[in-house]
């Protein structure tokens, strides 16, 4: 059984973040999650001891670091080791982005029914579901896949209409068959989409501190160069299969 956690950027001010980003990422929890949960539960207890937070938040971290205040030498620590999680266990890290201003205006060009319940946020979450599907399907063929979002997120029903969405034909499947006539294959996602408290569990503060490092990179690249964060994206970067893919609608 794989499993994915994952966390959300960009649904606040639009002007402070421009683009939303839906990170995520892959577990094989039979095989990986003692080890993950025993490395993150001591970081998670010191991060308490020294910010007075409860819980791992990537973009409270980078802005310690931004300030290069008195707390920015410990936070840039904490980050280092809770990204080295990703990295040291092989967890494939995928994301989905888009440009919010940009898409607001192709929908306010193009008003159809259908585009006036799609938001930057579903977009998002669409491009990461198709993309962990398809990593699944090529690497893990016979494993399915359950999803745990943070429940803070600003949609659960909308989120949870995407996941079944998801789960019916590939788009390549519905279109044709193969030549010996194959049925075109189905979903690895299973069941419908959770939504879990990030404090109380190790895994969603790992995706949420994994979302803000994604989210930074992004804006940094393709809206406004910021380098301070680039040296914590750096530690995942070869764990991102998509790595370098613009936010859509991006020029």
């Amino acid at each position: 059984m794989q499993v994915v956690y994952s966390d959300e950027c960009g649904v606040g001010s639009e002007i402070k973040e421009p683009l939303t980003v839906v990170t995520a990422f892959v577990i094989n929890i039979d095989k990986d999650w003692v080890a993950i949960e025993r490395k993150l539960s001591p970081i998670i207890r010191r991060n308490y001891r020294q910010f007075g937070h409860k819980e791992l938040k990537g973009a409270a971290l980078l802005k310690q670091v931004r300030r290069n205040g008195g707390k920015a030498k410990e936070a840039d620590r904490t980050l280092k080791e809770v990204l080295s999680v990703p990295y040291d266990h092989f967890l494939p890290i995928f994301y989905g982005a888009v440009h919010r201003a940009k898409f607001n205006a192709m929908i306010a060009a193009h008003p159809t029914s259908t585009n006036r319940i799609d938001t930057p946020l579903r977009w998002a979450l669409r491009d990461c579901l198709e993309q962990v599907d398809t990593y699944v399907h090529a690497s893990f063929a016979d494993d399915k896949i359950m999803w745990i979002a943070d429940q803070a997120s600003y949609n659960e029903t909308s989120f949870r209409r995407e996941h079944a969405s998801a789960q019916q034909w590939t788009k390549w499947g519905m279109k044709k068959f193969s030549l010996e006539r194959e049925k075109p294959r189905l979903s690895h996602l299973v069941d419908t989409m959770y939504f879990g408290p990030s404090q109380e569990s190790a895994a969603l503060q790992l995706a949420d501190v994994c979302s803000s490092v994604v989210s930074q990179h992004l804006r940094s690249k393709f809206i406004k160069p910021e380098p301070f964060g680039e040296p914590y994206y750096e530690l995942i970067r070869c764990r991102i299969p998509n790595d370098g893919k613009a936010p859509r609608f991006c020029d």
